[in-house]
């Protein structure tokens, strides 16, 4: 198992991993997806009221909107997907393997540009973790291999952030603290 989430609707627990996706409900775990080529799911995310997804290796992603089940989106790209974040159905970002940052409307995938670091800095080349939305005055926040947390806003030139540790995982932890953990019991914060 890779990552698992809970549907704040339905109090579904999702599990993505090796095998694919996995349900649990009432006490019954349901095999909805069995990924064979694709390989890994590496990461599901979703809010309430809007569409769950999931993403992989191969630049697999799945969606899914209750009742039915997940169904495969075509991204446009091969490259390995490790993160997900659904801000809506109409704002999900996808990211991976060679500095892939993808935004999805509700119809579309466009590419998110990520900047070059500066000379001297360690260089990244997976995206591992999101937090926060374009369409938000605080910004998407990415964190990439290597050490560093972008900080991306429309229409202005994104911020790097070196936190000096391969972080792991980053969330909000209320709507203006960032908190990013990772190896070796590191964790560090941020107050916007």
């Amino acid at each position: 198992m890779n990552q698992s989430w809970q549907s704040p609707d339905t109090g579904e627990l999702l599990f993505v991993g090796e095998s694919g996706i996995t349900s649990y409900v009432g006490g019954t775990f349901t095999r909805l997806i069995t990924v064979g080529t694709y390989g890994w799911v590496q990461d599901v995310d979703g809010v309430t009221g809007s569409d769950t997804w999931a993403v992989g290796f191969g630049g697999a992603a799945w969606k899914r909107k209750l009742p039915a089940g997940f169904t495969t989106i075509p991204t446009g790209t091969t490259v390995d997907l490790d993160a997900v974040r659904v801000v809506s159905s109409n704002e999900v970002y996808l990211g991976g393997d060679q500095s892939t940052l993808l935004r999805y409307d509700g119809s579309t995938f466009k590419t998110v540009t990520l900047p070059a670091l500066r000379f001297g800095m360690r260089n990244y080349r997976i995206v591992l973790g999101m937090a926060g939305e374009l369409s938000s005055p605080r910004g998407l926040w990415v964190l990439v291999s290597g050490g560093e947390v972008i900080e991306l806003h429309e229409g202005k030139p994104p911020v790097i952030h070196s936190i000096l540790f391969e972080g792991n995982n980053l969330a909000f932890t209320s709507p203006d603290e960032l908190v990013v953990v990772g190896s070796g019991d590191c964790i560090v914060r941020k107050k916007l």
